[in-house]
């Protein structure tokens, strides 16, 4: 639980990249935030290490919003399945904003 209270850490920490990389952030940062909820890390920790980034806030609020799995082969699936939705949602904001 530790090791994963760290990479959440670290993962926020980590400042935005620039433009081309920020989704791969957000993908990234969005796994890591699944993965705590999977594990069982409570919502109030995960609220507290991501701070007040309304994004991050965001991101929390919808992982807990999603049912939490008790077998390794399917909390890796919810993880992956989140961290794409997430990109998804990044690549299609940042392609608009271009193409305003």
């Amino acid at each position: 639980m530790r090791v994963l209270i760290l990479a959440l850490l670290i993962a926020v920490s980590t400042p935005a990249l620039a433009e081309k990389d920020y989704c791969g952030y957000i993908s990234s940062i969005s796994k890591t935030i699944m993965k705590a909820r999977q594990k069982g890390l409570s919502m109030q920790q995960v609220i507290e290490i991501v701070g007040s980034d309304t994004l991050l806030k965001e991101i929390v609020v919808s992982a807990y919003n999603k049912q939490r799995y008790m077998t390794e082969k399917f909390q890796e699936r919810e993880s992956d399945d989140f961290r794409d939705k997430w990109y998804l949602a990044c690549y299609k904001a940042t392609e608009d904003s271009h193409e305003s």
